[in-house]
């Protein structure tokens, strides 16, 4: 539920402006100037609210008892409406609720005083309009922030690093080496641009640690999770694509690239200078191996650890991942063969 003291209201829409926004068509609306003061869940939501009807297999029910103004909803569950709620029928009503979300909301910490009296900035740096500075910043020689960037407390920005505009860069991130794009949001405790795990091996004579020269980019409309570890690259560069989704504890190795519109799940390990197509999903705890390719569109089911190169649009689970199908079967004859044995000990 919304609390102001954390998120507050920046624009009350008309029904009529938030179908707009939405990209959704208005249904059985009576008022379409009725003023919309917010949005909640179903079953929370009053008759100045919009809720949304998501994972209708669940919450159907919900949507029959709504005291809601209007439900984003999909065409085929209009008539599950309740009588005078409008709909805001969307092919796709979580995607609508991320306009309106981003539309009518501002996190209540971007309020705060522009630049913190405590913030260490190097008078080499360049600190873009509006931004928003808060307290202990560092931001060392030759930075480059963009406007109406936001950088939470302790974080520190080191030597010749660039952000982009609007971004939101949230307490405790360390970056170095690095260039981020515009709209790009770093959750606190990531780690961005330190040395990636590069040593020429001899256990006899000692490793010997290899410098890593290359850096980390960064390309617009990236989430980066809390406590993520994207290094920079040896020779290569790390680069994230644009509009890519890393999750919390996720481990981003050297050189690796990583296309764009991928979502990696937490606790995601990708090592060394492996390549992803755009679109790849990577769910929880996968480890892909070093210098791999993965396809366009590939799905890694969780825990999955894969060890070869994976085709465009292929689905694989099991570690070593194998395609979807063979992995279920072979999790079906492995309990099977279990339950024999048991019975036969018996």
């Amino acid at each position: 539920m919304n609390n102001p003291r954390f998120f507050q209201v920046c624009k009350k829409l008309s029904l009529e402006e938030a179908a707009s926004i939405a990209n959704a068509a208005l249904h059985q609306c009576q008022n379409p100037n009725l003023t919309i003061n917010g949005i909640a869940t179903l079953e929370k939501a009053t008759h100045e609210d919009i809720a949304v009807l998501n994972n209708p297999s669940q919450y159907l029910e919900h949507l029959q008892k709504t005291k809601a103004a209007a439900v984003i909803l999909e065409e085929k569950y209009i008539a599950s409406l309740p009588d005078g709620v409008a709909g805001l029928v969307s092919p796709e009503p979580y995607r609508a609720l991320a306009f309106l979300l981003n539309a009518m909301y501002v996190d209540a910490q971007e309020l705060s005083d522009s630049i913190h009296p405590t913030a260490v900035i190097a008078p080499s740096a360049q600190i873009g309009a509006d931004c928003i500075i808060d307290p202990y910043v560092v931001i060392k020689a030759q930075a480059k922030i963009g406007p109406r960037t936001k950088i939470g407390s302790h974080s520190v920005i080191e030597k010749g690093v660039t952000i982009g505009e609007d971004c939101q860069i949230a307490a405790h991130v360390t970056i170095q080496c690095a260039d981020i794009g515009n709209r790009v949001r770093i959750d606190p405790g990531a780690r961005i641009g330190q040395p990636g795990f590069g040593f020429h091996r001899d256990y006899l004579k000692g490793h010997v640690p290899v410098l890593q020269i290359g850096q980390v980019f960064i390309e617009d409309d990236v989430v980066i999770g809390a406590n993520t570890a994207i290094d920079r690259g040896s020779l290569e560069d790390t680069v994230i694509g644009k509009g890519t989704m890393i999750d919390n504890l996720v481990q981003v190795a050297h050189n690796v690239q990583v296309g764009q519109n991928c979502v990696i799940v937490s606790q995601v390990g990708i090592a060394g200078s492996t390549v992803l197509g755009n679109a790849v999903t990577l769910a929880g705890q996968a480890g892909i191996a070093g210098h791999l390719s993965i396809g366009d569109g590939a799905v890694v089911a969780a825990q999955g650890g894969v060890m070869r190169d994976i085709p465009a649009g292929d689905i694989v689970g099991g570690s070593p991942a194998v395609p979807i199908g063979q992995w279920r079967r072979q999790s079906v004859m492995l309990q099977r063969m279990v339950s024999q044995r048991k019975g036969s000990s018996s």
